[in-house]
């Protein structure tokens, strides 16, 4: 069982790379991370918050 969650670890971490950099390419930035806000079948996750002032936004 360890042998396969470490697997699927592994498989997961370039889709979760790919996709945090979606908001910093938007300009967003991180503002903070929940630790174990989510409780999935196998595994805890964090959360990841981002933001984005309207000023930001409007001077893009």
């Amino acid at each position: 069982m360890c042998g396969s969650s470490s697997g699927s670890k592994s498989e997961a971490r370039p889709t979760i790379a790919v996709a945090a950099a979606i908001p910093d390419r938007l300009g967003f930035h991180q503002e903070r991370v929940i630790p174990n806000a989510e409780q999935l079948p196998y595994r805890i996750v964090d959360h990841v918050v981002y933001v984005l002032l309207s000023d930001q936004w409007q001077r893009r």
